[in-house]
């Protein structure tokens, strides 16, 4: 049976402009300790924009306020394919990150030192196309 997934992503920024990363728990099945940005797939009967909320809620204690989607992306996987749907979001201060039990850590970040956090092939890719098209905070 093949595999066909949504998956949302945030891309939180604080007043600062600074993105929040989280690191995945030791015991994480897939990408153990490696820096991530919070969200997860759609489930059945959500639209994208409720998962995302969900994901957030769940991972990080926040809620992405006026999401707004800045990149789209598909990629084949052994079994199935998957779909990506990066969100940009803006954080009111004060925030108060409250870590689920998916991830250990957290960091906020200059959007730009992303690649220096994480290797993963589909983070690289929108973090080059939103930089390369001006899609940063303002």
């Amino acid at each position: 049976m093949t595999e066909v997934f949504t998956t949302v992503r945030a891309l939180m920024f604080n007043a600062h402009d600074k993105l929040l990363l989280v690191r995945r728990s030791s015991s994480d099945p897939f990408h153990p300790g490696a820096w991530d940005i919070p969200g997860g797939r759609v489930e059945t009967g959500e639209d994208h924009i409720q998962a995302l909320v969900r994901e957030c809620r769940e991972e990080v204690g926040l809620n992405p306020l006026a999401p707004r989607l800045v990149y789209a992306t598909s990629d084949l996987r052994t079994g199935g394919s998957g779909s990506w749907l990066f969100f940009r979001s803006i954080l009111h201060e004060p925030v108060d990150v409250v870590l689920g039990n998916e991830h250990d850590k957290y960091e906020w970040v200059d959007f730009t030192s992303l690649p220096s956090y994480n290797d993963y092939h589909i983070l690289l890719r929108m973090h080059k196309y939103v930089f390369d098209h001006d899609l940063m905070p303002k």
